[in-house]
């Protein structure tokens, strides 16, 4: 009797517990079947699914196998347990030790059962660790369909306009969205549609990305900066007055505002006088520091993308094509070479000094044989018989195109003077006609830092913020040895530093290298210099930096809304329509109006002095040498006369 009545027991007790399990069973292939067709909710297929689950290990693994069933990556893990285990899901080291986003979390579905126990504390420690935040993606589960009791569950998460936080009501098939546009605004609730699990059909009404869907973001205000260096510019954003001022920023501005209309926002700016750079503590300062203390949501005016500002902000691909480089006049070729030596290439001189030897060669026992040839009357004419220096003269004076005293008067003198001086002439026309080109020709060799380093130029910079930030912050031997020598000479207290228009002024004259930001510096010149003194310039970048971005904080919510609104700035024209009005191109050079005369100075003359001057103190040698030797002479025979006559 008591086996029996123990039977009856056990088989009721099975049949107790039977619906229970069918009931968790049911539930994990219902959250399978969803799955499998959730492709078109999230805007296309996701590769890995991550279930936080309260269920016990059976249930873990039923849900793990029903997930395996529609082939994609799955992990089941227990909830209460993941708590303490969420940053290490959500980061990864990346650049410089910095905590980054795991390079497949876009990849990646998380999902998780509201009903579970702890859930708030769950969901509070992901908002910490910024889950709820692109590019992660959520699908919540309910079994009641009461959006109020949602609500308040979020009240204090983030979860703001680039979110991809599902959540499905299983008792309707129902599925909503959850965010809100800013910290301060309520949350709303979005319907993506339903899912009909009988039919396992997914209907999404927008299969958009969150940042077309959102796109709308009800007016709210948010918060940039403009860098703006001169105090006067905050009264001339968008009239192009003073365009070579604060340029950059006037550039950006109107973007800006194209961006806000887009996304239905306002914007308020916060002048700040400096970029943002890293001081010795390790905290940032300007429109940088701002962003990383939360005080603005975005930067208004471009910032150029340094290794170091990689950790510290986000980049949007918006780029303002500010470059800055070392302008300066192309100097004359004469300033680094020398002119005279120019016009005839190596095998032309070693071909002219044979012929000259030749000529001599043949000259001298030619006018010595005319010489012993003369009679009487004019061997006492011309009583001195021709030597190798007259012989040398003559030739000189030929080549010279000088003449000579010499008149040949036998045939075979002639013939060698008449040749010797045709043969001079040719070469003299063709060296005349290259030397007077080279005279107005301008010399290219200046084509890096060490070139420009090494040259006679004066080098001169902007005196703004980025430039002396840059210009002290270089390693490198060559970028060390232009700043203290050229820029702030150690050896002086005076130091090279300019406003724009000093620079451009002195860079008219020549000799001269300005660092300055290229578009306002073409513009003062296209305004200032004569037509024919806008050719010629050269160009050498000096800091080495990619194009101005516009930037936003790290994590930012408004990232991938900007990043859309930047492309299609990009696709209607109107970032080029600024760019063209704001930044003046180099200017082109053609026609007799740009052919700029260059005078012959000191330095043209240079090969010519030094030869007159090597001339007169080799002459000058020679005097004191026939002096001295005269003397000595004289000397040595009063002393034989003094002698003799003992």
């Amino acid at each position: 009797m008591s086996l029996v009545l123990l039977l009856l027991l056990c088989y009721l007790s099975t049949l107790l517990s039977a619906p229970a399990t069918s009931s968790k069973t049911s539930d994990t292939g219902r959250l399978a079947r969803l799955l499998e067709y959730a492709g078109p909710l999230y805007s296309g297929a996701f590769s890995m699914v991550t279930s936080f689950s309260c269920s016990d290990v059976d249930g873990r693994f039923e849900l793990l196998r029903d997930l395996s069933r529609i082939q994609v990556g799955s992990n089941v893990l227990d909830l209460e347990k993941s708590v303490d285990r969420l940053s290490e899901i959500a980061w990864e080291k990346g650049y410089a030790g910095q905590n980054e986003i795991p390079s497949d979390a876009h990849r990646v579905l998380f999902t998780l059962d509201l009903d579970c126990p702890k859930i708030d504390d769950f969901i509070r420690k992901a908002d910490r660790e910024y889950m709820f935040a692109a590019p992660f993606k959520w699908l919540l589960t309910q079994r009641s369909n009461d959006t109020d009791d949602l609500v308040s569950r979020f009240a204090e998460v983030g979860a703001y306009p680039d979110s991809e936080v599902t959540v499905w009501q299983k008792e309707t098939g129902q599925l909503l969205s959850i965010y809100r546009t800013n910290g301060n605004n309520d949350h709303l609730i979005e319907d993506r549609g339903s899912w009909m699990e009988e039919d396992r059909r997914m209907l999404v009404g927008d299969t958009n990305v969150t940042s077309r869907r959102r796109k709308n973001l009800g007016g709210i205000g948010l918060k940039s900066c403009l860098v703006i260096t001169d105090p006067n510019t905050i009264h001339h954003l968008d009239d192009y007055h003073d365009k070579h001022i604060d340029t950059i920023t006037k550039c950006n501005y109107p973007w800006v505002l194209i961006l806000m209309n887009m996304l239905n926002a306002t914007v308020t700016f916060e002048p700040v006088g400096s970029w943002g750079y890293k001081g010795p503590n390790g905290s940032w300062d300007g429109m940088i520091g701002m962003l990383q203390r939360g005080e603005i949501d975005f930067g208004g005016t471009g910032c150029f993308l340094t290794p170091e500002r990689m950790g510290a902000i986000q980049y949007i691909s918006l780029p303002t094509p500010t470059r800055n480089r070392f302008i300066f006049r192309r100097p004359p070729l004469s300033s680094v070479s020398n002119l005279f030596k120019l016009p005839f290439g190596n095998s032309v001189w070693f071909g002219s000094c044979a012929l000259v030897i030749i000529l001599i060669t043949m000259l001298y026992p030619a006018m010595k044989h005319e010489w012993m040839q003369f009679n009487e009357v004019e061997k006492a004419r011309e009583p001195i018989p021709p030597n190798l220096s007259d012989d040398l003269l003559v030739i000189v004076g030929a080549v010279s195109q000088q003449g000579s005293w010499y008149e040949p008067r036998s045939v075979s003198t002639r013939i060698i003077v008449l040749f010797g001086l045709l043969a001079a002439l040719n070469l003299y026309a063709a060296y005349t006609a290259n030397i007077v080109a080279l005279l107005q020709s301008t010399t290219g060799s200046i084509k890096t830092l060490q070139d420009l380093l090494d040259s006679p130029l004066m080098l001169a910079a902007h005196d703004n913020v980025y430039n002396r930030y840059y210009f002290k912050s270089f390693k490198d031997p060559i970028r060390r040895t232009i700043f203290e020598e050229r820029i702030e000479p150690r050896t002086s207290k005076k130091t090279n530093w300019l406003t724009i228009e000093d620079g451009i002024e002195k860079l008219r004259g020549g000799y001269f290298a300005f660092h300055v930001e290229l578009g306002p510096a073409y513009k003062l010149i296209q305004e200032r210099y004569e037509e024919d003194e806008k050719c010629g310039f050269q160009e050498i970048d000096y800091l080495n930096v990619f194009y101005a971005h516009l930037v936003v904080r790290r994590r930012s919510p408004y990232l991938e809304l900007l990043r859309v609104g930047a492309m299609r700035l990009y696709e209607t024209g109107m970032r080029t329509k600024d760019i063209n009005r704001l930044y003046t191109r180099k200017p082109e050079c053609g026609g007799s109006s740009s052919r700029r005369f260059l005078s012959v100075g000191l330095a043209e003359c240079y090969g010519a002095f030094s030869t007159l001057g090597y001339g007169l103190a080799l002459a000058l040698g020679v005097l004191i040498a026939e002096v001295v030797s005269t003397k000595l002479k004289v000397r040595c025979k009063s002393s034989q006369l003094s002698s003799t006559n003992y």
